[in-house]
């Protein structure tokens, strides 16, 4: 699961950086023409991911703490 969490952040990253790689350009009309799609799915990717990350972390924990309690006879 922390893989996962790692990658939804990773994708979110790239995300964040290709909208700032890609710009935004003024058109000679007055229009703006920027990925402002990319702001929120970066956004939503990078904390989807810290809350994968996060509970997949704790089952890690929490797994190791069950072997740990229950030691074989």
């Amino acid at each position: 699961m922390m893989r996962i969490g790692l990658f939804l952040m990773t994708l979110g990253i790239c995300s964040l950086m290709l909208f700032r790689y890609i710009g935004s350009s003024l058109n000679p009309d007055g229009t703006l023409n920027e990925p402002y799609a990319l702001i929120p799915i970066g956004s939503t990717l990078i904390i989807s991911g810290l809350i994968i990350g996060i509970i997949g972390f704790i089952r890690l924990l929490w797994v190791k703490l069950i072997k740990k309690s229950v030691k074989p006879q």
